[in-house]
């Protein structure tokens, strides 16, 4: 039997309030194949598992479902559903939710709960997508799964899309800010000529917490000579006020962007327990500005990046906390790398590629 011309995919995407780490890997994915002729595709934003039940007959019934970003729990009960039904699954892995917990000491109960949820949906999914070799391998390891692709991760669409307007505009970005304490804050530092670094690190992610006590423990060091605004924190009060450091709080995407484009460099300090499944989006995107990234080996895990050519290592940081000649050629050099390889057109075309090439051997196999 042919496989018939129109084929219906359900993407399964995570739902928040505001734009997160966890949904830029979906919004590249989504960007990908909206425009894909022979899908039909609808998009299902879940918070929690209620949020299936409404859309549970179309999970059920649809041709292909493709799961990105979503809890390991979630991913399980979808995955089983499918293959109860005999349906075919797609899941996009952008990390190993059990060894991360693992190794941030979680305890025992959550832990067994994640790796009962992420074998599961791993090992009855058809195939998995993963956002690094590194993660491929692993998962093979642990789960011995073999259907499994890698591509890695990118700058998201929506990224480039705001940076590249915003230089259009050739406007100041701090104008973009809405808060006149924090706009005022960084006009006092340009105006002292201090180095203004961004640490984008939201406190819903344990491996940021740990990343910022890292960072507080150079904050002294770092002396008036440097100003720090860390993002992403709900309740910046619960941490320790400093004089060189300012907690901006969770920031609209445009207004993140626009520190990012007035920050001088990146800082991000991830300790050794701090692993993640794929590139830091937030490295690459200070690489697609061309700003230079302060960071440890595990901050930069994934990419094939030289310590003092393409990121600045912590203890060479240390040496000099001042914009220099050497920070811009760095800055350039790992720009070079990302506008090569890490852009979202480079990830669109090998999604588009690779998923036309699953979904004709699902429909093959199931002889839809």
């Amino acid at each position: 039997m042919a496989p018939k011309e129109t084929v219906t995919l359900a993407l399964i995407t995570p739902s928040a309030d505001r734009i997160s780490g966890s949904m830029l890997r979906p919004l590249n994915i989504w960007a990908s194949i909206r425009g894909l002729k022979s899908l039909n595709i609808i998009v299902i934003p879940v918070r929690s598992i209620i949020h299936i039940f409404p859309w549970l007959k179309k999970v059920i019934q649809f041709d292909i479902v493709l799961i990105s970003g979503v809890n390991p729990w979630i991913l399980a009960i979808i995955t089983l559903i499918r293959r109860i039904f005999m349906k075919s699954t797609i899941v996009d892995v952008h990390g190993f939710a059990w060894l991360e917990a693992s190794m941030f000491g979680s305890n025992i109960l959550y832990r067994t709960i994640l790796l009962i949820s992420e074998k599961l949906g791993y090992t009855k999914a058809n195939h998995l997508i993963v956002a690094s070799p590194w993660l491929a391998k692993t998962l093979r390891e642990y789960f011995k799964v073999r259907n499994v692709h890698v591509i890695e991760n990118a700058v998201s669409y929506i990224f480039e899309s705001a940076v590249n307007r915003i230089r259009k505009l050739s406007i100041d970005p701090l104008l973009i800010i809405r808060s006149d304490e924090l706009r005022n804050v960084i006009s006092e530092a340009r105006s002292r000529n201090k180095s203004i670094l961004l640490s984008a690190l939201p406190d819903a992610f344990r491996a940021n917490i740990l990343a910022y006590q890292t960072l507080l423990s150079i904050v002294n060091a770092l002396s008036n000579e440097a100003l720090i605004i860390v993002t992403g924190f709900a309740k910046p009060t619960k941490f320790a006020k400093l004089d060189n450091v300012v907690h901006a709080g969770y920031l609209t995407w445009v207004e993140y962007i626009a520190i990012l484009l007035i920050s001088d460099a990146v800082i991000l300090l991830y300790p050794n327990n701090a692993i993640c499944g794929g590139a830091r989006n937030k490295v690459l995107e200070a690489g697609y500005c061309k700003k230079p990234v302060i960071a440890t080996s595990i901050g930069v895990m994934h990419l094939p990046l030289s310590p003092m050519r393409h990121y600045i290592p912590l203890d060479m940081f240390k040496q000099s906390i001042r914009r220099s000649e050497a920070w811009y050629k760095i800055a350039l050099e790992f720009n070079e790398l990302v506008l090569a390889h890490y852009n979202f057109n480079t990830f669109r075309t090998n999604f588009i590629k690779l998923i036309i090439s699953l979904i004709q051997q699902e429909l093959m196999r199931i002889k839809i």
